[in-house]
């Protein structure tokens, strides 16, 4: 199925998203957590932006930068969609079980 975002209507979104893995910059920190963007692209070629906090970044994203020479397809659930500038970002804050 497809996700159409629009720009007009971007408060809070929670969805599925799938995609290759293309590049992943060094992790960063932002307000003293570390972060890690995997840079994804979807079925049209698309690049989209998609943000792992906290353990999320040390785990999958170090698994995914380890990996990224295979552009191994990623699958995220329930991430957070915004908007910035036109540009749509997808974060995960989620906790594990």
């Amino acid at each position: 199925y497809t996700v159409i975002l629009s720009p007009f209507n971007i408060k809070l979104w929670l969805l599925d998203l799938t995609g290759i893995a293309i590049h992943v910059p060094p992790k960063a920190i932002r307000g003293g957590t570390p972060t890690r963007d995997i840079i994804l692209t979807d079925h049209m070629s698309h690049p989209m932006v998609l943000t792992l906090w906290g353990e999320h970044e040390s785990e999958e994203g170090q698994d995914i930068a380890d990996m990224i020479h295979t552009q191994p397809v990623v699958a995220a659930l329930r991430v957070r969609v915004t908007s910035y500038h036109g540009t749509y970002s997808f974060k995960n804050h989620l906790q594990k079980s």
